[in-house]
């Protein structure tokens, strides 16, 4: 066997903000052993093996990809006689920023009636390395849900001294990054100030 196998060629590129789905034609050669999957960054020389697949895969979902980096594909059908012939064509992908980040967990709200204030406390675990802070909102029986404060990343408690007297409150905590991403507003907390 002295004859390449016929090249594999892409159909199919679909991309999400944490995965690049690959689909193609796979050779039709019938001594076709493997296919292998190559990858890179965008304007790198060296490709590297990804992953090698059998004979009849036509599709791979490759998760190990970062938001907004663009990547290239190319796959290679390998024979018996270990001859390879690689997609005449590589294909890009770049996979993106949806722009929503996970909400905050867990808020409370408690009415400490010696100093007259309320403390919220809550949880965030964010899920990848970038700037951000969270925004209060406050409902009271005189204004609806609306934003109220600021609070530094560094911090998952806020106390609200500023209060317009006794009834029920309502918080509820928003994430927002520098990058003008942002989580849904939280569940909301409800507490209510005495008279006192």
């Amino acid at each position: 066997d002295k004859v390449p196998p016929e090249a594999p060629v892409f159909m199919d590129v679909q991309v999400s903000d944490s995965s690049v789905m690959l689909s193609w034609a796979a050779s039709t050669s019938e001594d076709v052993q493997a296919h292998v999957l190559y990858r890179r960054v965008s304007e790198q020389k060296r490709w590297e093996p990804l992953i090698t697949l059998s004979r009849t895969a036509d599709r791979y979902v490759d998760k190990g990809v970062n938001q907004n980096t663009m990547y290239e594909y190319l796959i290679e059908a390998l024979d018996s006689s270990g001859y390879r012939t690689p997609a005449e064509l590589s294909v890009q992908a770049r996979p993106y920023d949806t722009g929503v980040r996970s909400p905050v967990t867990g808020l409370r709200a408690s009415y400490d009636e010696g100093e007259r204030r309320v403390i919220l406390s809550w949880s965030y675990s964010p899920r990848k390395q970038e700037s951000f802070y969270y925004v209060v909102y406050r409902a009271t029986a005189a204004s609806a849900l609306s934003q109220y404060k600021s609070v530094s990343s560094t911090r998952q408690t806020f106390l609200d001294a500023e209060l317009v007297g006794p009834g029920t409150y309502e918080y509820a905590i928003k994430v927002m990054t520098e990058s003008g991403a942002q989580s849904p507003l939280s569940e909301r907390a409800r507490v209510t100030v005495s008279s006192r």
